[in-house]
């Protein structure tokens, strides 16, 4: 009763709703496991709460997307930043994120380094290595402990992603490695996949790429083209993870 009056009260957002229910089937699984409840006098019965719990009323929300016939003209202009003479090393390596991010179609929180994230010696093991990375078979395996289910939930089991490398997705992890050779660093194993260029021991910057579209939008819309918008919303501008 005291878990349908907690979720009945979160009518305004099915993913808050989601993730209230998650922290109280942790909280009760600690309870369980610290002798607190007896699991055989005490059984909750998720079907049974759903189904008098009422449905949200909110919209369910997307991350802004991009017109897949805009993406050939986006990666252009990111292409055009990696493979310049420029001296902003940062700003390159951002380009060259942004189209692996788009080939791989996986999240960025995957390999690099999240908003507020503090890398220390345990949250390094977060964001993928070079010993991830296998050129030879063609793929990139990202271990489950970088994968987000497994650091909201702590499900260490999960299978972990692997991600089959076109040509063209090896072409830019080679130029990733050959933009640190320019500067005399060779990535070794242990390596972050997309190490941080004023700080080699944490991963590059996730918000960069952000502040990346941003700017190409606004380059785009001022070479009189439309921008990135998102088809659906035209007052948002492409994200990472709407692509």
């Amino acid at each position: 009763s005291h878990i349908i009056r907690i979720l009945t009260e979160t009518v305004y957002s099915a993913t808050t709703r989601t993730r209230t229910k998650a922290m109280l089937s942790h909280l009760i699984m600690w309870c369980v496991t610290k002798g607190l409840i007896n699991p055989d006098e005490n059984r909750v019965d998720w079907r049974l709460i759903n189904s008098l719990t009422p449905e949200c009323t909110s919209t369910e929300q997307h991350h802004a997307s991009i017109a897949i016939s805009d993406i050939p003209r986006l990666v252009r202009m990111a292409m055009e930043i990696a493979v310049s003479d420029s001296e902003n090393l940062r700003k390159r390596q951002t380009a060259l994120a942004l189209v692996l991010t788009i080939l791989t179609a996986q999240r960025v929180g995957n390999y690099l380094e999240t908003d507020g994230q503090q890398v220390g010696t345990e949250e390094s093991s977060w964001y993928s290595h070079w010993k991830d990375v296998d050129l030879d078979a063609r793929v990139w395996t990202i271990p489950p402990q970088c994968l987000k289910i497994s650091r909201t939930t702590g499900n260490r089991v999960v299978r972990p992603l692997r991600i089959p490398l076109a040509t063209e997705t090896i072409d830019i992890l080679l130029r990733i490695r050959n933009l640190w050779e320019g500067i005399g660093i060779a990535l070794d194993d242990e390596s972050f996949v997309v190490p941080r260029i004023d700080e080699f021991s944490r991963p590059h910057k996730s918000n960069a790429l952000r502040a990346l579209i941003h700017e190409l939008h606004e380059a785009d819309l001022a070479n009189s083209n439309s921008g990135f918008f998102d088809p659906d919303n035209k007052t948002k501008i492409a994200t990472t993870h709407g692509m």
